[in-house]
């Protein structure tokens, strides 16, 4: 299931012009997987350009990516974006992230003695060679390109350092409604020279007290502007919601709302907008006195126009728009689910394409594997940092899917994903067995909680990677925020694992002390100021546990 992010700065303000293509793969689907929005010339019915009933002849879906085209000579990949998508009249500062990447790949000729002619010499092979000095100093301009304004003072970056982000002021910017085009200048000691452009909104600050939502491009989160005019950094977690639930009681909008989920995304009908306009507003006010924010779906309806401009025009103002949803299950694999009948590359139904499940690659893994090679295929494609979200499968048995999940099942399918870079949680689909409903709500309440604890880590900051020894299974990662370092593992086995086991950090880390397991069984303890053991795991387990780290192991802040 996949959709976008549209700005929601109205429709006046050129509403198309601000779609923000994010979350769930959309933006990659639409270069891998083009073909199988589109029917096959024959009869037989498809899913994903797949034929899924038993009898019906196999048809090749299509949309495949090949290898990369790989380079005959070292390129660097020169980029800049803006960190956040947009920003506001009055803000004083903002900031630009920017990579001077050593890649096979994209961008120009490293060396001095490589003209640009030798872009074109390229091969599907595999191309050993030497990427420059990581020592090479680079020195950094960035120009408004209209009014010739430099926004840094000059400053540098090294070959093949990336994600780099360096602050700029406003005071030179007039707002305006209009993309401002901004071009960013590398130059070696040599006098060889990289460039690349992007385009920064700085908009008017709109009169209402609308929600305006954007995107921060470093660490994946979004971040929310509320009626009282502050920014609010969000961790989506929810559920696609059942409007004929939510119609059978008065009551189980508070309901929903009690049970910790944060977003409001009622599933349409199948015809015309498919709501029934009245009574969604009716829910939309009460979501606001509730605190939930709203995912307007509108997956039966965005490549109309009029319906579009329809919908838009009557919510734009909602102080509790969040954003709005499109282009619902263009592929599967986007659904992570943890069971499935079988499928293979031109045949079936199942919510994970070409899954594999051995005694020595468990059903889960297929969740960390599949998000990463989407991730992979962002950066072969040279696509911008959006946002990934996950789906967790969180229904009953039905069609194509053989049995329910298990609570432990549910939880993992949530950590694995969080694990892996994804920036919001939505399952599919409320409601669902009380079961899960339950350890959903308890996940929410014990790890996002009353103060957002999920929020400042996971919308701050990337997932690192946490080292694992003595345990094939388990799947670990970190993030760091001030003096406080939060981990997630899973055992993605369903066997239980004997003997000890080890998670160790990187040199960059020091731990203070353990401060509280926010999920999972105690059992853990500190090895030195980088590591840490327990002896044996559950299969399925999975923790959130929370320390006090050394502050000064932190990394460094941007770059003035």
């Amino acid at each position: 299931m996949g959709f976008r992010l549209f700005r929601n700065f109205g429709w006046k303000y050129n509403f198309l012009s601000y779609i923000t293509s994010m979350i769930l793969f959309t933006i990659l689907i639409r270069y891998l997987l083009v073909s199988w929005y589109t029917r096959p010339s024959t009869a037989i019915e498809t899913w994903c350009g797949k034929a899924y009933h038993q009898g019906d002849p196999e048809v090749t879906p299509g949309g495949r990516i090949g290898p990369a085209q790989v380079s005959e000579v070292p390129l660097i990949d020169v980029a800049i974006r803006p960190r956040l998508s947009l920003y506001l009249d009055g803000e004083k500062n903002g900031s630009f992230i920017v990579d001077a990447t050593a890649s096979r790949i994209h961008g120009q000729p490293w060396d001095a003695d490589s003209s640009m002619s030798n872009q074109s010499k390229l091969n599907t092979g595999t191309v050993v060679y030497t990427t420059g000095d990581d020592d090479e100093i680079l020195t950094v301009n960035v120009i408004h390109m209209e009014s010739g304004a430099e926004l840094l003072p000059r400053t540098t970056i090294k070959f093949n350092e990336t994600s780099k982000e360096f602050l700029f002021l406003t005071e030179t910017l007039k707002a305006s409604l209009a993309p401002q085009p901004i071009k960013l200048e590398l130059t070696h000691a040599d006098g060889r020279k990289f460039e690349a452009t992007t385009a920064l909104y700085y908009l008017p600050n709109p009169k209402s007290t609308q929600s305006i939502t954007r995107i921060d491009s470093l660490c994946g989160g979004l971040q929310v502007r509320t009626s009282n005019l502050l920014w609010l950094k969000i961790f989506p977690y929810s559920f696609y919601l059942s409007g004929a639930w939510l119609a059978s009681d008065p009551t189980n909008l508070k309901r929903f709302r009690d049970l910790g989920f944060n977003i409001l995304h009622i599933i349409p009908g199948g015809e015309g907008i498919g709501y029934d306009l009245d009574q969604l507003d009716a829910w939309f006010e009460e979501a606001e006195k509730l605190g939930l924010w709203i995912m307007y779906d509108m997956r039966w309806t965005y490549q109309n126009s009029d319906y579009v401009k329809t919908q838009v025009e009557r919510y734009k103002t909602r102080r509790n728009m969040l954003l709005y949803y499109t282009a619902d299950e263009p592929a599967h694999g986007v659904e992570q689910s943890c069971n499935s009948t079988p499928c293979n590359e031109s045949y079936g139904d199942c919510g994970c394409d070409n899954c594999i499940t051995s005694p020595t690659s468990p059903a889960l893994t297929n969740i960390p594997s599949r998000l990463d090679l989407w991730s992979s295929f962002r950066t072969q494609l040279g696509l911008p940092h959006n946002p990934i979200w996950s789906v967790p499968q969180a229904f009953t048995q039905q069609d194509f899917w053989t049995r329910t999940p298990s609570p432990q099942e549910v939880i993992a399918m949530i950590l694995l994903s969080l694990n892996h870079g994804a920036k919001g949680i939505v399952m599919w689909v409320f409601p669902t067995a009380d079961e899960i409903i339950q350890t959903a709500s308890r996940f929410s309440k014990a790890v996002l909680g009353p103060h957002g604890i999920l929020d400042e880590f996971v919308t701050s900051t990337e997932a690192v990677r946490v080292a694992v020894v003595g345990a094939r299974d388990v799947d670990a990662a970190m993030w760091r925020a001030g003096s406080y370092m939060m981990i997630s593992a899973v055992n993605a086995g369903e066997e239980r694992i004997e003997g000890e086991m080890r998670l160790k950090f990187g040199e960059d880390v020091s731990i203070n002390n353990l401060r509280s397991i926010l999920l999972g069984s105690p059992g853990w303890r500190l090895e030195g100021k980088r590591a840490i053991v327990r002896n044996g795991m559950d299969g399925l387990a999975s923790w959130v546990i929370v320390f006090d780290i050394d502050e000064d192991y932190n990394k460094g802040t941007a770059t003035n």
